[in-house]
Protein backbone atom coordinates (compact mmCIF):
# COMPACT_ATOMS: atom_id res chain seq x y z
CA UNK A 1 0.00 0.00 0.00
CA UNK A 2 1.15 3.52 -0.65
CA UNK A 3 2.53 5.52 2.19
CA UNK A 4 1.58 9.07 1.51
CA UNK A 5 2.31 11.66 -1.13
CA UNK A 6 5.36 13.62 -2.27
CA UNK A 7 4.21 16.94 -3.73
CA UNK A 8 6.37 18.85 -6.22
CA UNK A 9 5.62 22.57 -5.83
CA UNK A 10 7.42 24.24 -8.69
CA UNK A 11 7.41 26.42 -11.76
CA UNK A 12 7.84 25.69 -15.48
CA UNK A 13 11.03 23.70 -14.88
CA UNK A 14 8.90 21.16 -13.01
CA UNK A 15 5.76 21.75 -15.10
CA UNK A 16 7.59 20.50 -18.17
CA UNK A 17 8.46 23.48 -20.35
CA UNK A 18 11.25 22.24 -22.59
CA UNK A 19 10.29 18.58 -22.20
CA UNK A 20 8.81 16.48 -25.00
CA UNK A 21 5.07 17.20 -25.11
CA UNK A 22 2.76 14.52 -23.67
CA UNK A 23 5.62 12.08 -23.14
CA UNK A 24 5.85 12.11 -19.33
CA UNK A 25 9.44 13.34 -19.47
CA UNK A 26 9.27 16.05 -16.83
CA UNK A 27 11.67 15.51 -13.96
CA UNK A 28 8.83 14.70 -11.50
CA UNK A 29 7.74 11.96 -13.95
CA UNK A 30 11.23 10.48 -13.91
CA UNK A 31 11.28 10.79 -10.11
CA UNK A 32 8.00 8.86 -9.88
CA UNK A 33 9.51 6.16 -12.06
CA UNK A 34 12.52 5.92 -9.76
CA UNK A 35 10.26 5.61 -6.71
CA UNK A 36 8.10 2.86 -8.15
CA UNK A 37 11.11 1.05 -9.57
CA UNK A 38 13.00 0.93 -6.28
CA UNK A 39 13.15 -2.16 -4.11
CA UNK A 40 12.79 -2.42 -1.22
CA UNK A 41 10.12 0.18 -1.82
CA UNK A 42 9.88 3.36 0.19
CA UNK A 43 6.27 2.49 0.82
CA UNK A 44 5.90 3.76 -2.74
CA UNK A 45 4.77 7.30 -2.00
CA UNK A 46 2.85 8.87 -4.86
CA UNK A 47 4.58 11.76 -6.62
CA UNK A 48 2.13 14.57 -7.33
CA UNK A 49 3.19 17.48 -9.53
CA UNK A 50 1.34 20.72 -8.77
CA UNK A 51 3.80 22.96 -10.58
CA UNK A 52 2.70 25.97 -12.62
CA UNK A 53 4.66 27.64 -15.40
CA UNK A 54 5.57 31.16 -14.33
CA UNK A 55 4.73 30.56 -10.68
CA UNK A 56 6.46 32.78 -8.14
CA UNK A 57 7.08 32.44 -4.43
CA UNK A 58 5.71 35.80 -3.35
CA UNK A 59 3.71 37.34 -6.21
CA UNK A 60 0.38 36.30 -7.77
CA UNK A 61 0.06 36.14 -11.53
CA UNK A 62 -2.77 38.66 -11.34
CA UNK A 63 -0.34 41.22 -9.97
CA UNK A 64 1.38 41.26 -13.37
CA UNK A 65 -1.87 40.86 -15.36
CA UNK A 66 -1.11 37.22 -16.12
CA UNK A 67 -3.61 35.13 -14.13
CA UNK A 68 -2.44 31.95 -15.88
CA UNK A 69 0.71 32.12 -13.73
CA UNK A 70 -1.49 31.31 -10.74
CA UNK A 71 -1.48 32.45 -7.17
CA UNK A 72 1.85 32.76 -5.42
CA UNK A 73 3.27 29.55 -4.01
CA UNK A 74 2.59 30.85 -0.50
CA UNK A 75 -1.07 31.37 -1.40
CA UNK A 76 -1.25 27.91 -3.03
CA UNK A 77 0.02 25.91 -0.06
CA UNK A 78 -3.32 25.12 1.59
CA UNK A 79 -5.17 24.02 -1.55
CA UNK A 80 -2.36 22.53 -3.62
CA UNK A 81 -0.10 20.96 -1.00
CA UNK A 82 -1.62 20.51 2.45
CA UNK A 83 -4.97 19.25 1.14
CA UNK A 84 -3.38 16.35 -0.74
CA UNK A 85 -4.00 12.90 0.74
CA UNK A 86 -1.26 11.77 3.08
CA UNK A 87 1.20 14.48 2.08
CA UNK A 88 4.50 13.79 3.79
CA UNK A 89 7.11 15.69 1.75
CA UNK A 90 7.05 18.77 -0.46
CA UNK A 91 9.83 19.44 -2.94
CA UNK A 92 10.06 23.19 -3.53
CA UNK A 93 11.50 24.19 -6.92
CA UNK A 94 10.73 27.89 -7.02
CA UNK A 95 12.31 31.33 -7.05
CA UNK A 96 13.73 31.76 -10.53
CA UNK A 97 10.58 33.58 -11.73
CA UNK A 98 10.81 35.95 -8.78
CA UNK A 99 14.30 36.73 -10.08
CA UNK A 100 13.81 36.99 -13.83
CA UNK A 101 10.13 38.04 -14.12
CA UNK A 102 9.76 40.38 -11.17
CA UNK A 103 13.34 41.38 -10.45
CA UNK A 104 12.85 40.90 -6.72
CA UNK A 105 15.82 41.25 -4.38
CA UNK A 106 17.32 38.14 -2.81
CA UNK A 107 15.96 39.11 0.62
CA UNK A 108 12.35 38.98 -0.59
CA UNK A 109 12.78 35.60 -2.26
CA UNK A 110 14.58 34.18 0.76
CA UNK A 111 11.83 35.50 3.03
CA UNK A 112 9.19 33.77 0.93
CA UNK A 113 11.04 30.46 0.88
CA UNK A 114 11.49 30.67 4.65
CA UNK A 115 7.74 31.16 5.05
CA UNK A 116 7.10 28.09 2.89
CA UNK A 117 9.39 26.05 5.13
CA UNK A 118 7.80 27.33 8.33
CA UNK A 119 4.24 26.64 7.19
CA UNK A 120 5.10 23.14 5.97
CA UNK A 121 6.86 22.23 9.18
CA UNK A 122 3.90 23.52 11.17
CA UNK A 123 1.84 20.92 9.29
CA UNK A 124 4.38 18.17 9.90
CA UNK A 125 5.41 18.07 6.23
CA UNK A 126 9.07 17.58 5.30
CA UNK A 127 10.51 20.23 2.99
CA UNK A 128 13.15 19.52 0.36
CA UNK A 129 14.28 22.67 -1.45
CA UNK A 130 16.02 23.01 -4.81
CA UNK A 131 18.58 25.63 -5.76
CA UNK A 132 17.80 28.01 -8.62
CA UNK A 133 19.16 26.88 -11.97
CA UNK A 134 21.23 28.95 -14.41
CA UNK A 135 19.64 31.04 -17.14
CA UNK A 136 22.23 33.20 -18.89
CA UNK A 137 21.18 33.46 -22.52
CA UNK A 138 17.48 33.63 -21.65
CA UNK A 139 15.83 36.86 -22.77
CA UNK A 140 15.45 38.37 -19.31
CA UNK A 141 18.92 37.53 -17.98
CA UNK A 142 21.10 40.36 -16.64
CA UNK A 143 24.27 40.33 -14.51
CA UNK A 144 22.26 41.91 -11.71
CA UNK A 145 19.70 39.11 -11.76
CA UNK A 146 22.49 36.56 -11.85
CA UNK A 147 23.86 38.09 -8.65
CA UNK A 148 20.43 37.70 -7.01
CA UNK A 149 20.23 34.05 -8.10
CA UNK A 150 23.66 33.39 -6.69
CA UNK A 151 22.76 35.10 -3.40
CA UNK A 152 19.62 32.99 -3.00
CA UNK A 153 21.55 29.82 -3.78
CA UNK A 154 24.32 30.71 -1.32
CA UNK A 155 21.70 31.15 1.37
CA UNK A 156 19.95 27.89 0.47
CA UNK A 157 23.20 25.92 0.59
CA UNK A 158 24.06 27.30 4.01
CA UNK A 159 20.59 27.21 5.56
CA UNK A 160 19.22 24.58 7.91
CA UNK A 161 15.56 25.61 7.95
CA UNK A 162 14.76 23.03 5.29
CA UNK A 163 14.93 19.30 5.86
CA UNK A 164 17.15 18.81 2.81
CA UNK A 165 18.57 20.49 -0.28
CA UNK A 166 18.88 19.20 -3.84
CA UNK A 167 21.35 21.26 -5.86
CA UNK A 168 19.62 21.60 -9.22
CA UNK A 169 21.94 24.47 -10.10
CA UNK A 170 24.94 22.18 -9.75
CA UNK A 171 23.25 19.54 -11.91
CA UNK A 172 22.22 21.86 -14.74
CA UNK A 173 25.08 24.33 -14.98
CA UNK A 174 27.90 24.19 -17.49
CA UNK A 175 31.16 23.79 -15.53
CA UNK A 176 32.89 25.93 -18.16
CA UNK A 177 30.25 28.68 -17.85
CA UNK A 178 28.40 28.23 -14.53
CA UNK A 179 25.78 30.89 -15.24
CA UNK A 180 24.62 28.88 -18.28
CA UNK A 181 22.77 25.57 -18.68
CA UNK A 182 24.99 22.71 -19.86
CA UNK A 183 24.34 22.44 -23.62
CA UNK A 184 23.52 18.71 -23.35
CA UNK A 185 20.73 19.58 -20.90
CA UNK A 186 19.45 22.76 -22.60
CA UNK A 187 16.03 22.63 -24.28
CA UNK A 188 17.19 25.52 -26.46
CA UNK A 189 15.87 28.50 -24.51
CA UNK A 190 18.75 28.49 -21.99
CA UNK A 191 16.57 28.12 -18.89
CA UNK A 192 14.46 24.95 -19.21
CA UNK A 193 16.04 21.49 -19.26
CA UNK A 194 15.37 19.05 -22.07
CA UNK A 195 14.40 15.42 -21.40
CA UNK A 196 18.02 14.48 -20.65
CA UNK A 197 18.32 17.38 -18.23
CA UNK A 198 15.06 16.39 -16.57
CA UNK A 199 16.39 12.87 -16.07
CA UNK A 200 19.50 14.31 -14.46
CA UNK A 201 17.41 16.41 -12.06
CA UNK A 202 15.32 13.41 -11.03
CA UNK A 203 18.44 11.33 -10.51
CA UNK A 204 19.82 14.02 -8.18
CA UNK A 205 16.99 13.58 -5.66
CA UNK A 206 18.04 10.99 -3.04
CA UNK A 207 15.02 8.77 -2.56
CA UNK A 208 15.63 8.43 1.16
CA UNK A 209 14.80 12.13 1.52
CA UNK A 210 11.21 11.48 0.50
Amino acid sequence: TGLGTVVVLGDSISDGSGATLNANTRWPDYLAGRVTGTWPALGDPGVLNVSLAGNQVTRDGLAINTPALGDSALARLDDDVFSQPGVRTVIVELGINDVHLSGFPAEQIIGGLRQLAIQAKDRGVRVVVATLGPFEGYSSWTPEKEAVRQAVNTWLRGDNEFDALVDFDKVLRDPAAPSKVLPAYDSGDHIHPNDTGAQALAAAVPLWLL
